[in-house]
């Protein structure tokens, strides 16, 4: 049987353990990437999972007729959040209140 760890491309392992779980990878378990990864699964609203990649690819997009870089900026950001809300992917994005 492959090990949860081993089924992830080892870069994105590194930054969710260090910027989700806030601990080095070699010290998370099987077991507690199982939790994360079901936490997130169950707070996706019910219906198609989107291809998060292709779905931000085709939704989120600088709105270049603001002449005011700042303001694409903002609208941007604005526009992502609106997004994960709408899509109900705040999950994805949530620190975990669980023991990590």
């Amino acid at each position: 049987m492959v090990s949860v760890k081993n089924s992830f491309e080892p870069g994105l392992l590194d930054v969710w353990c260090d910027l989700k779980l806030k601990k080095n990878k070699n010290s998370v378990t099987d077991d507690r990437l199982m939790q994360e990864i079901q936490v997130i699964v169950s707070t996706v609203k019910n219906g198609p999972i989107h291809n998060i990649p292709e779905f931000f690819k085709q939704e989120l997009r600088l709105d270049l007729k603001q002449s005011d870089v700042n303001e694409h900026i903002l609208q941007y950001f604005r526009l992502f959040r609106q997004l994960i809300e709408e899509e109900g992917l705040e999950g994805c994005f949530e620190g975990s209140s669980s023991v990590q």
